[in-house]
């Protein structure tokens, strides 16, 4: 059993005078409003764009230019086909980077690529030259317009 004086609930709430009472609203606002942004979709993150199949060009750092099909596999998962070309076969898209997961050639591995804002790429690492026969890092591939 309680013995003693009885606490006054009345007197233990806070009175909000003057700004207080306007912080409160504009706090109220704020999130009344984010729910509904989020309820409606508007502040959701914008999903994140894959490569663009079709015909790219590969653009080597010599000059060249090799036609690349690149093809949707599974996901984040695509076939670069450049016939002949080393750097034949399939990537993987991670963040912004692009890297070979299963070249055709199975001494031509260690492709990276970035991914740039215009949607192009470009190469940032390779396979020894010895293997290749030729230097490709910062040659660009450009995807279909």
């Amino acid at each position: 059993m309680h013995r003693g004086p009885v606490p006054n609930l009345k007197k233990s709430k806070k009175i909000l005078i003057g700004s207080d009472m306007k912080k409160s609203a504009k706090i109220r606002r704020v999130i009344i409003l984010a729910v509904g942004l989020v309820i409606s979709g508007c502040a959701s993150v914008p999903e994140p764009q894959g490569l663009q199949p079709g015909t790219w060009e590969l653009e080597t750092s010599d000059g060249q230019i090799v036609d690349v099909e690149v093809r949707e596999v599974q996901g984040w998962d695509y076939y670069f086909d450049a016939g002949t070309h080393p750097i034949s076969g399939v990537y993987t898209l991670q963040g912004d980077s692009v890297l070979m997961q299963k070249p055709d050639n199975p001494r031509m591995k260690n492709y990276s690529w970035n991914l740039r804002e215009d949607r192009s790429l470009v190469l940032v690492d390779e396979p020894p030259v010895e293997l290749t026969g030729v230097r490709l890092v910062s040659s660009t591939l450009v995807g279909p317009k």
